[in-house]
């Protein structure tokens, strides 16, 4: 598919169905847990809904994709389900916990560092929150990292003290903590040695959904200032990298995600979850700017996400499979493409037109076929009217790719 403006406007369009279509089936599939409390399990979809399980991984993901939903701002329906949730998800992991809650610390859920950074993150809901309001969870997770610039899988399980960090713990934390940075530059420390062990590291860098994530926990909310140079070499990095691997690779797939698990110490048992590489290099793209050469690759991921929705109802991350946490994704994704769509300029059309030899190029190619026509017909008078037709069609063709102001 060519995309063009009118194409990419109507992709847009069925980016706002499907953030509809699955606020929908979030709402419709939260289960109550004890009077008046919902919460959400691993899946949504009909089979394994049915199942009763539920976890603050998956309730977590459910608030923070309404919000996305109903873009940042949760209408009346979405607010009367999170209000619902709330008690749930702590904001002091050292206050009063519901009854509810107490097979979830008894199987070490407040000691696992992606259910905590999950939990912080659902108290954001995309805004900003200053020192002065965020919740104690936050500073928690901070005091896990014990004077480190890094987190391992076990920061948050009590008397652990890694010596090793782990790339993915650490770039899911800074993304998740990212609205609460304050001052900006606040998680500076924690990006740059991202940024080291992306350039120092092979293995990271032959892994494309682990280089997103860097990629998406290296960008701040708020323009730090005195942003050390490691990170805008990370943030370079990252763009050649996952740029390359779309030129290696031969098709866009969005249900074929990357699995991440991990083994917590002694009796913490283990855990895991999945990632789709294309989803959050898509993301990565568009919060960077929409570079020209990833906006075929962005709009090409965004197409498959909408139709995925169209058919499903929800996003099907692995085929038969709606996970909650993959709904999130789905729709940060949708509700960005909707956002840039938005901004001036045209920051989604890919503008291959736009360079200088690609239109001069055009056009000689079709003054050439022009020429052709004249000597295949001997008509002069179909020679002119197929030099004019060349012109129109690269006249065409440098409109629909016109770089914006």
């Amino acid at each position: 598919m060519i995309f063009t403006r009118s194409q990419v406007a109507i992709l847009v369009g069925g980016c706002v169905e499907s953030l509809a279509s699955i606020r929908s089936e979030v709402i419709m599939r939260q289960r109550f847990v004890a009077p008046n409390i919902a919460a959400w399990g691993q899946y949504i979809d009909e089979l394994r809904w049915r199942s009763g399980q539920w976890g603050l991984l998956g309730t977590s993901a459910a608030v923070q994709t309404l919000a996305v939903c109903d873009g940042g701002v949760p209408n009346h329906d979405s607010t009367a389900v999170i209000a619902r949730v709330r008690p749930l998800l702590l904001r002091d992991l050292n206050g009063d916990v519901p009854e509810v809650l107490e097979p979830k610390r008894a199987k070490w859920d407040f000691e696992n560092l992606m259910r905590l950074a999950f939990i912080a993150e659902s108290h954001a809901l995309g805004q900003t929150v200053g020192r002065a309001q965020r919740p104690p969870i936050v500073e928690h997770i901070l005091a896990c990292a014990h004077g480190r610039h890094y987190w391992g899988v076990d920061s948050a399980v009590a008397g652990a003290s890694p010596e090793d960090g782990d790339v993915f713990t650490t770039a899911l934390v800074v993304h998740a903590l990212r609205n609460f940075e304050d001052p900006p530059g606040e998680l500076a420390i924690y990006r740059s040695w991202l940024a080291e062990r992306l350039a120092t590291s092979p293995l990271v860098r032959s892994r494309p959904h682990l280089v997103a994530l860097i990629g998406l926990a290296l960008q701040a909310v708020h323009r730090d200032p005195q942003q050390p140079a490691a990170i805008a070499a990370g943030l370079d990095r990252c763009e050649r990298e996952l740029l390359r691997w779309r030129r290696d690779e031969d098709a866009v797939v969005v249900d074929r995600p990357a699995f991440e698990g991990y083994s917590l110490p002694e009796s913490h048992g283990t855990d895991y979850t999945f990632v789709n590489a294309e989803i959050v290099s898509a993301l990565f793209f568009l919060r960077k700017g929409s570079p020209v050469a990833a906006r075929r690759f962005v709009l090409d991921v965004t197409d498959r996400v909408h139709k995925n929705v169209a058919r499903h109802g929800a996003f099907q991350g692995q085929p038969g499979m709606e996970p909650t946490v993959d709904q999130l994704w789905a729709c940060r994704l949708l509700g960005l493409v909707v956002e840039t769509h938005r901004s001036p300029g045209h920051l989604l059309v890919p503008r291959f037109g736009t360079l200088p030899w690609a239109r001069g190029g055009f056009l000689m190619l079709m003054v050439a076929l022009a020429v052709i026509v004249t000597v295949l017909t001997g008509s002069g008078l179909a020679g002119v009217g197929a030099v004019l037709a060349a012109i129109f069609v690269t006249v065409g063709f440098s409109y629909f790719a016109k770089p914006e102001p």
